[in-house]
């Protein structure tokens, strides 16, 4: 139904509907008809007036002159020691598409110095992937050539590992007034290397575990079956000066929506502690962990201009028209030469939490 469609019968209803009123009250009660008459010129009129106005007022079309997107290549790779090396291409598109546009034809290659390591297969759907562990003594270089453009490259090195010397949990501890419930305060206290800039990513599990019950006919229990697994965090927050320091709070727009903090050792104190608001802690977990990664610099900024970019886009907001519309665009960080995208490393310690009273 076109717009013009809407405005004969919006038109038709105000219109007809004093009419149907009007002879409504005719035929019952007659004894008022000059008062609704009067009512009808003092209220209809005016408003009839308006409507028609602003429905038959004049309008402008604007045509938006989108430019023409250039498709750019796009590398994501982040490693770790022990683990395969994966590599994820890609072709940006325009803002009027929303398919990835893989690419299948690339030539992936992994280096450590003038030496070639070896070539990526190809696994599907523009993953690549690596037959050998990544270790923490090499710094790695990758190439990418993809059909059409200049060959891409990036390097990155394995952090060391960074362990967490001491943590604890005091169970619902603080009130939430914004979120409306108890959460647990964290303290943990980070062997942080002197004389250098570190970065880190901070997140928490609860570590759960039993054993699923296998009942037969009759309801008796005929075997059991052992189950670990890492329970889902759904709150993370700080009121500590170190992740304030960060600026990152504030584009989450909902402490639910955080999963894990970034920071550097900027403010960290002589004793190297950081506090956290999360809800760990609960009755149902055996074990609350705590999981420090150390990373390189630039994931550490393709990180937070990570976060910037979904809160402009609206992800994880409750109201994404507020961002979207409203906020300043803000660019991916990269580290690729001749590309866009990450290759970065990163180094992982677990912790388990004491809980304190």
């Amino acid at each position: 139904m076109s717009f013009f469609d809407n405005q004969i019968i919006c038109l038709f209803l105000l219109l007809f509907l004093p009419y149907c009123i009007h002879n409504r009250i005719v035929s019952h009660n007659a004894h008022y008809l000059p008062v609704f008459i009067h009512l009808i010129m003092r209220l209809f009129i005016p408003f009839f007036i308006l409507t028609v106005s602003c429905i038959f007022s004049c309008s402008t079309r604007i045509e938006l002159d989108v430019p023409e997107s250039v498709p750019q290549p796009v590398v994501y790779s982040l490693i770790t020691e022990d683990s395969s090396i994966t590599v994820n291409v890609s072709k940006t598109v325009s803002i009027q598409e929303s398919a990835t546009l893989f690419v299948n034809d690339a030539n992936v290659e992994l280096w450590s110095g003038n030496h070639v390591i070896e070539k990526l297969m190809f696994a599907g759907d523009g993953t690549y992937k690596s037959s050998n562990a990544a270790q923490k003594d090499l710094t790695y270089t990758l190439f990418v050539d993809v059909p059409g453009f200049e060959r891409i490259q990036a390097s990155t090195k394995i952090p060391a590992d960074v362990n967490i010397i001491n943590g604890t949990i005091n169970t619902d501890s603080y009130y939430d007034q914004q979120q409306m419930q108890y959460v647990s305060e964290v303290t943990i206290s980070i062997d942080d290397p002197p004389n250098a800039d570190n970065y880190y990513q901070v997140s928490f599990y609860n570590y759960v575990s039993g054993y699923n019950y296998v009942y037969n006919s009759n309801y008796e229990v005929i075997d059991s079956i052992f189950y670990e697994r890492y329970g889902e965090l759904h709150y993370l927050n700080s009121k500590d000066p170190v992740i304030i320091n960060e600026g990152d709070l504030q584009y989450y727009g909902d402490p639910g929506a955080i999963r894990s903090l970034v920071f550097s050792d900027e403010l960290l104190a002589e004793d190297n502690t950081v506090t956290f608001l999360t809800q760990l802690g609960r009755e149902f977990s055996s074990k609350q962990i705590a999981v420090l990664r150390n990373i390189s610099y630039d994931y550490y900024n393709y990180k937070k201009s990570w976060i910037r970019q979904n809160f402009n886009q609206g992800l994880g907001s409750f109201d994404p028209s507020n961002n979207f519309l409203t906020s300043n665009p803000n660019d991916l960080y990269t580290n690729m030469e001749n590309g866009l995208g990450i290759f970065a490393a990163y180094s992982e310690t677990h912790y388990e939490l004491e809980e304190i009273e």
